[in-house]
């Protein structure tokens, strides 16, 4: 148990007697108990002095930088495992690490991940910038000398190779610099391989045995002391006869959880009324997104029956409020469907019409509102479509019965990758297919345990497809819907996508602008050279919408070259009729790769313009851009090294490397790859 009283991890015969006192720690009385309302009796207070009393002696905090989700998930895992090893630990912001906090003493641990071309995550940039501009001398060492951390690094090596764990790694080193000591190796995470099981050994073989050294070189902590008056903080438990109940308040991931008896404000409403009606002015970000109304939406691809579906959508924004450039992401925060919601709240038993009280203590809860439906928190804040990872199924394990118990455990243990990823992620059983598969979970499984075990439904990133230039109060994207039958039969609804593929004129959506570094040269007249297959064209359409406003105001504007593919002319060519407008007004040179009709990938239509592109890059010193999936961007510059640089060029492998190279330094080869 924790120093709340809470449960944490399986009890043990040294605790059944701890059990038996909790179960007779709270009573009922008088107008408390016809409200609903319970408070902590003598003996519950007793019993939390010696949790605070006998409290791990070892006090850390686990700073997360998560820009998708899956870092600040490993943190929390790390927080939830830290008590079984003798720790105390806190999850935070690495952005809430002061320069009073991390020189404290208190060992440090350090999650992070990388975004785009290397760049800390939204949540760690301001800690990350204080860190790598502290001067290198004796009074920072002097300063930094009481300081333990541990780093643990997230990337992907596929995606940007050339600045995979740049984060991670960088910080490892300041720290190091400044004269902290590292009480153990840093790890390092790659997605584009098994990320968790790379997670799982780091902790095991470096971090677990480093920590129990360091345990042993710190000295003990005083005992907590915790005085608790008897009207303490109520709590208010659910209604009896509410199937929803469950096993009561839970605070696992330092949420609290708790069922209120009043009304649920509609977020997205309140927020635009204190807009309109208050004045009130503020940035949005992913904590404070933009309630954004749809202007338009319109389908792109021609035909219906293509089994292909990309939606142009337009949202009304404030320049003043919200202000983008051209080549920045929007962060769209997605929407469950109803059929997923409706079917796990069935097999659930589960009222969604409740309302509950979540009090946040932690970051893991600051997307979640204070007052929030079950049918909201289910909707917009709990990820529970995609197939869970090991340490998920690992907490579901614990709520299932005999053979299902004991198969989900095997399914989840740490290294058994092999099976996890086939039963599980090839064949997506996500929370509604699992309540099928082991059906035990549906009796065992309350929503509280929802709450604790399933991460927060994060936002997702979008290239904007507009210009500032040509529409500073009106931002729009390019949207394919993801969908298709799993192997295992249920139809897989992408969240994001298909969420706005939903949306209709007048439809609201959270929103916020995330700068991006993928951006036009400074001098308009420098040529642009543009690859980009299927919706990877959204960045370039707002390119030449700049680049055509520009000419309309008189610049020299270079000349600009797109490489395109997609499955046919007739169907599939996002934006073509008005990338055809800038190539009449002799901007533009279109260079189309159709594969259903051509057999061609963009990569060919490059190969036959080889000699273009030499003398594009080496006469011309364009700026090269990709915009597109993995496998498109590597034969891409696979093309650009073999066929351009060695093939026209005559350069050899290592000078074709190193002009790459010089390029990406010159901000002169930018990759936006997803």
């Amino acid at each position: 148990f924790d120093e709340n009283g809470e449960q944490q991890g399986r009890p043990t015969q040294l605790m059944l007697r701890t059990i038996q006192l909790l179960r007779q720690s709270f009573t009922l009385g008088g107008k408390a108990a016809a409200a609903g309302v319970t408070r902590p009796c003598q003996a519950s207070l007793q019993f939390r002095s010696y949790c605070a009393a006998n409290a791990p002696s070892l006090s850390a905090s686990i700073y997360v930088g998560s820009q998708t989700g899956t870092a600040r998930s490993f943190a929390e895992d790390l927080g939830r495992a830290a008590s079984k090893h003798g720790l105390k630990a806190k999850v935070l912001d690495m952005n809430a690490c002061t320069e009073e906090t991390l020189l404290s003493g208190e060992p440090a641990v350090f999650v992070t991940s990388c975004f785009g071309h290397g760049e800390a995550p939204d949540n760690a940039k301001r800690f990350y910038e204080w860190i790598c501009s502290e001067s290198r001398n004796q009074e920072a060492a002097e300063r930094f000398a009481n300081v333990r951390f541990a780093v643990f690094g997230l990337g992907q090596s596929a995606t940007y190779p050339e600045n995979y764990q740049r984060v991670g790694r960088t910080l490892d080193a300041r720290l190091e610099e400044l004269g902290a000591r590292r009480f153990c190796p840093r790890g390092e995470g790659d997605d584009s391989a098994d990320i968790e099981e790379d997670w799982e050994q780091w902790l095991s073989g470096s971090f677990w045995p480093a920590l129990e050294s360091l345990q042993k070189q710190l000295p003990a902590a005083e005992p907590a002391t915790e005085a608790v008056a008897e009207d303490d903080q109520e709590i208010v438990s659910p209604p009896p006869s509410s199937p929803a109940a469950g096993k009561g308040p839970t605070d696992h991931r330092g949420v609290r959880v708790a069922w209120a008896q009043t009304g649920t404000p509609n977020v997205l409403e309140e927020m635009q009324r204190a807009i309109k009606e208050d004045g009130v002015r503020f940035v949005p970000d992913y904590k404070h997104p933009y309630p954004a109304t749809v202007q338009s939406s319109v389908e792109l691809v021609k035909q219906p029956f293509y089994n292909k579906s990309v939606r142009h959508i337009i949202f009304e924004t404030d320049s003043s409020m919200m202000p983008y450039h051209t080549g920045d992401y929007l962060g769209v925060f997605p929407v469950n469907t109803d059929i997923l919601v409706h079917d796990i709240s069935s097999k659930l038993h589960l009222d969604l019409d409740l309302t509950m009280h979540v009090s946040r203590d932690h970051p893991s809860a600051q997307l979640i509102p204070e007052f929030v439906t079950v049918r909201d928190l289910l909707q917009r804040h709990l990820d529970i479509s995609a197939p869970p990872r090991r340490s998920v199924l690992r907490l579901l394990a614990q709520h299932a019965q005999g053979e299902e118990r004991v198969t989900l455990e095997r399914l989840s243990a740490p290294g058994n990758s092999a099976q996890h990823q086939m039963f599980i992620v090839d064949h997506y059983r996500n929370l509604s297919v699992l309540l099928d598969t082991f059906p035990s979970l549906r009796e065992g499984l309350s929503f509280q345990d929802l709450v604790d075990i399933f991460p927060p439904l994060q936002y997702r990133f979008y290239s904007i497809s507009s210009s500032h230039k040509v529409s500073p109060d009106a931002i729009s994207i390019d949207a394919g819907r993801v969908q298709w039958r799993t192997p295992c039969g249920p139809i897989h609804y992408g969240v994001a996508s298909n969420f706005l593929n939903r949306l209709r004129v007048g439809d609201r959506a959270a929103i916020f602008v995330k700068e991006s570094l993928f951006r036009l040269p400074k001098d308009p007249s420098r040529k642009v050279v543009m690859v980009a297959a299927g919706t990877g064209i959204a960045p370039f359409r707002a390119f030449m919408q700049q680049r055509a406003a520009e000419a309309d105001s008189g610049a020299k504007v270079g000349e600009s070259l797109l490489f395109y593919g997609c499955d046919s002319g007739a169907h599939d060519f996002l934006h073509r009729p008005e990338l055809e407008r800038y190539a009449a007004r002799g901007l533009l040179s279109i260079y189309p790769a159709y594969f259903h009709t051509q057999l061609m990938f963009v990569q060919h239509r490059m190969r036959e313009q080889a000699q273009l592109l030499w003398r594009s890059l080496e006469e011309d010193k364009c700026s090269f851009y990709i915009c597109g999936g993995k496998p498109m961007a590597n034969g891409v510059e696979e093309v650009l090294r073999r066929d351009v640089l060695q093939g026209v060029g005559q350069l050899n492998t290592a000078e074709a490397d190193d002009y790459i190279q010089q390029m990406l330094r010159d901000r002169r080869y930018q990759k936006d790859v997803f």
